[in-house]
């Protein structure tokens, strides 16, 4: 497609190239509209297409910030500004902080892992059904890897519990041929194809109906917040600093190079910049004058079984998804958590809102009965709850990582959505390379602490183990939360983490699963508030439940 064709196709829109990109302006009747100039503005070829299209009557909602103003950042000096905490960010903290550089992360929220690193379904993705050519297809094949060496380093669970991607028809065996070449393609190991009458001996719970199946060994598991945590807590021991409900405002450039960066907290002085900011990185690149792409949020609905469901499979089950490749998702399954959960999803819903969390009866009932057929066994009785998260897809559906090509010491990590969990290790290794390429003649650190300090998970623990456990510290035996088995002391470990984030009663489910279990808190929530203020010297009142844009949880008598 030629600019010429393009302009004829999108009547009364302003099409232009600039620095490469393509941009779209003017106004559409409706979403459909625009997610359609969109897709079609892809076809050109351009570095990126930024579409900045008005919805007649729609307008998205305002980033929500944090209700902070002070100058505790004001004046601050680093090699590495790092915007976003979420797992590519953290990863990318920890890989820098193996070098002589001096590191801070900022986030909006208050603290690591808040929104899209902790809500999705944890699945290390083999990369079969990624387009060869894409950075994704690089980035997920050298991750998937990554994992097995980097869970030892940092004391996180992780299995490779292998995928089957179930087929509904006969003929579709014959199609194996292509599955295989893909993955020979994109550097994905161990593929084979599975009969009717293997799998159903294997996964005696998939329904009748399958043909056999593709197989994946190389699909893994993990908790993606708990492995966000065990990043940044590790990056934190080699001398990362962190600043939560810090949001970024604006840039200031000389040269173009960014040598000020405007924050709620105060101005800060850094040598490199690497925007790793999610949904709002094109934000980011708007501020320093380098848009060349922008992103259109996606939002995805997950499903939380309770932990009797976990014997329906031993792996990650899915349908073949032909009838969902034109909305770009794998068309979401079943996966085994690593907590032996199951969860039901995720869909794909393009949505205006950047940040929307929501979740819909409509959604939760099609997801559920979707994946039904494919396991027939589930029931709504193992429900435990639901969440939503949004992920920043580009229009081109790939990963931006790159030096700016116009901002000196500028580098994007953008639109970084699925399979961002299973890249982010090998986005890290490029993304440190590239800053240190521009700090120049940076050393290796002698004293790296590449494993994070050992703290006992109860639950996983021998008879014995527990014995001697609580013989050494009997905090362990003082059971908080009964459905997940969580001790004071385990709760008191992720309390006094060398990470500086808001104590929130999200925060201390992320990192120890207090109030994940059937009763969601019901049970365990007024001890955890009463640890938080032991150890953490907060009042009651002022503890919140989750990130510092919600109101706190309890009142005092006389604030009624």
């Amino acid at each position: 497609m030629t600019l010429h064709s393009l302009k004829k196709k999108l009547p009364n829109i302003k099409v232009y190239l600039k620095e490469g990109a393509l941009h779209l302006e003017g106004e559409v009747d409706n979403y459909e509209t625009f997610l359609s100039y969109g897709k079609l503005a892809v076809k050109l070829k351009s570095r990126g297409v930024v579409n900045d299209l008005t919805i007649k009557g729609l307008k998205a909602k305002p980033m929500r910030e944090p209700n902070v103003e002070d100058s505790t950042l004001e004046g601050k000096h680093c090699d590495v500004l790092i915007i976003g905490a979420g797992i590519v960010g953290c990863a990318i903290a920890r890989e820098l902080s193996k070098s002589k550089v001096s590191i801070l992360v900022l986030d909006k929220e208050n603290d690591v892992a808040v929104r899209a690193s902790s809500r999705n379904d944890g699945m290390v993705h083999p990369g079969i059904d990624i387009h060869p050519g894409l950075k994704k297809a690089k980035y997920n094949s050298r991750g998937n890897r990554l994992y097995t060496t980097l869970s030892k380093e940092l004391n996180f669970d992780f299995i490779r519990n292998g995928s089957y991607i179930v087929l509904p028809k006969p003929w579709m065996k014959f199609v194996y041929p292509i599955f295989w070449l893909r993955a020979k393609q994109n550097g994905v190991d161990g593929i084979a194809y599975i009969s009717k009458k293997k799998l159903s001996k294997l996964e005696i719970n998939v329904a009748p109906w399958q043909c056999g199946a593709v197989y994946t060994p190389s699909s893994g598991i993990i908790s993606p917040y708990k492995v966000t945590i065990a990043l940044a807590e590790n990056a934190a021991l080699n001398g990362a600093e962190f600043s939560f409900e810090t949001v970024v405002r604006g840039f200031e450039k000389e040269s173009e190079e960014i040598i000020k960066v405007r924050t709620n907290r105060g101005f800060v002085y850094p040598k490199v910049v690497i925007n790793a900011a999610g949904v709002y990185s094109d934000t980011i690149a708007q501020m320093a004058d380098d848009r060349f792409f922008s992103i259109h949020p996606r939002k995805g609905t997950e499903i939380i079984l309770d932990k009797e469901a976990s014997s329906l499979t031993s792996s990650v089950i899915a349908k073949l998804p032909f009838g969902d490749v034109k909305n770009h998702t794998k068309g979401g399954g079943l996966v085994r958590t690593i907590d032996k959960n199951m969860l039901v999803g995720p869909n794909a819903v393009e949505t205006i809102e950047r940040e929307d969390d929501s979740t819909t009866r409509e959604d939760v009932e099609a997801i559920f009965e979707k994946h039904k057929k494919v396991v027939p066994s589930l029931t709504e009785r193992q429900l435990i709850t639901y969440f939503s998260g949004t992920r920043a897809s580009t229009w081109e559906e790939d990963f931006i990582v790159e030096k700016s090509k116009k901002v000196n010491n500028l580098i994007h990590a953008a639109g970084i959505q699925s399979p961002g969990v299973t890249a982010a290790p090998a986005i890290a290794e490029d993304i440190a390379r590239f800053a240190k390429e521009i700090l120049t003649n940076v050393e290796m650190k002698e004293n790296f602490i590449a494993s994070n300090p050992y703290h006992p998970i109860l639950s996983k623990l021998s008879l014995e183990e527990k014995d001697r456990l609580i013989k050494q510290d009997p905090s362990y035996g003082r059971i908080v939360c009964r459905c997940e088995e969580i001790s004071e002391g385990e709760i008191r470990d992720a309390l006094l983490s060398p990470l500086p984030f808001t104590p929130t009663l999200d925060a201390v489910k992320r990192r120890c699963r207090a109030g994940m279990g059937r009763c969601q808190g019901g049970f365990c929530s007024p001890r955890v508030f009463e640890l938080i203020h032991e150890l953490r010297g907060i009042e009651t009142s002022q503890i919140k439940k989750g990130q510092g844009l919600f109101a706190p949880f309890t009142v005092k008598e006389d604030d009624k």
